[in-house]
């Protein structure tokens, strides 16, 4: 039988391996070998869309209303729809795309008078529109009509208000309403009807909301609600807490919250009377902030405790009488509420 004679000068010694210290070798071809960093990348391609269409209340305008009141105030934001307010608990960020208001007359044969001013005020900062005085309701009418791209609708018209958004928001609201809103859609009274008049619209809003990277929230949202300056007790004002409390009287319908934090978009500036055993003081201060208590409520106005905290104070004096020397121009209040609960 032939076979061919290996050479053994000629066949390659194998090097060996030292096994490491502690354990054998681990075989080749797992990943313990591998020692290369792991590439993580986050991206936003996770993404989902909804398309809504949902009707909004019935817009009447009716003869005895002033001029400049609001009819409705729309917030173009996951809030406007319940589906979308329950999916934008699972992402970061939202953004709108064929967004339109439709404006559908239901006068009867459209024969009605007066008529409404709509708009779309895009800063949500802005967006407050005062309502307390006859004065406060026309510099709102002014406001809206003034805002770019105003209109003014007729019983005997129909409109369709087309909605062009820009750019992304964060679905969990923050501080910072500009950062989780793209504004709001306003509509007031521009005219009302005559006597025994009545003008009808059906309201509905239709679009596409994308939303995007999978996140989850905690169900809770920081609302932001804009209020007039209150309207103070100076009788019950006391030395409490590193600072003094006053009792304070808010619009029911403006303020939906048992406690909040707030700030002024002008700060205050109240001068205090304080007597410390035989020696009277009179201090001039500017808060900055203030913490609300609900205390009691009726049919038109709250009442809370709002706490200003002060270094000028001691805390082994009586306050004896308190001024506003210069009001606030409003409350910005910051408050948590369960985020699908918004309201529209």
């Amino acid at each position: 039988m032939n076979s061919d004679l290996i050479d053994p000068s000629t066949v390659p010694l194998a090097t060996p391996t030292p096994a490491p210290s502690g354990g054998a070798a681990p075989a080749s071809g797992t990943d313990f070998l591998d020692s290369s960093p792991l590439d993580l990348h986050s991206t936003g391609e996770h993404e989902a869309r909804y398309q809504f269409r949902v009707a909004k209340d019935l817009l009447v305008v009716s003869d005895g209303m002033d001029a400049g009141t609001i009819l409705i105030s729309l917030p173009v934001s996951p809030a406007i729809d319940p589906a979308c307010t329950k999916l934008s608990q699972e992402y970061e960020y939202f953004s709108l795309s064929n967004f339109e208001i439709s404006f559908e007359a239901t006068s009867p044969f459209g024969t009605s008078s007066g008529g409404f001013q709509a708009c779309w005020i895009t800063d949500p900062a802005n967006a407050y529109l005062p309502q307390e005085t006859q004065a406060q309701k026309l510099q709102s009418l002014t406001k809206v009509i003034r805002q770019e791209g105003s209109v003014l609708i007729r019983p005997r018209n129909s409109a369709n208000m087309v909605v062009k958004t820009q750019g992304r928001r964060y679905c969990l609201s923050g501080p910072d309403p500009r950062l989780s809103s793209y504004g709001n859609i306003v509509c007031v009274v521009r005219a009302p009807p005559s006597t025994g008049d009545l003008a009808a619209f059906s309201v509905t809003a239709t679009g596409t909301m994308n939303f995007h990277r999978t996140a989850g929230t905690n169900g809770t949202t920081a609302a932001n609600v804009r209020l007039p300056f209150p309207l103070f007790d100076p009788e019950t004002a006391a030395i409490a807490r590193g600072g003094f409390t006053i009792e304070g009287k808010l619009p029911v319908n403006k303020a939906p919250f048992d406690s909040a934090e707030a700030t002024f978009c002008k700060p205050p500036t109240f001068e205090l009377t304080t007597r410390n055993g035989r020696f009277i003081n009179r201090t001039v201060i500017q808060p900055q902030t203030v913490a609300l208590r609900l205390l009691d409520f009726d049919d038109e106005d709250s009442t809370f405790e709002f706490h200003f905290k002060s270094r000028l104070l001691p805390a082994a004096t009586n306050i004896t009488g308190l001024r506003v020397l210069s009001p606030g121009a409003e409350l910005i209040c910051k408050f948590h509420m369960p985020i699908n609960t918004l309201d529209c």
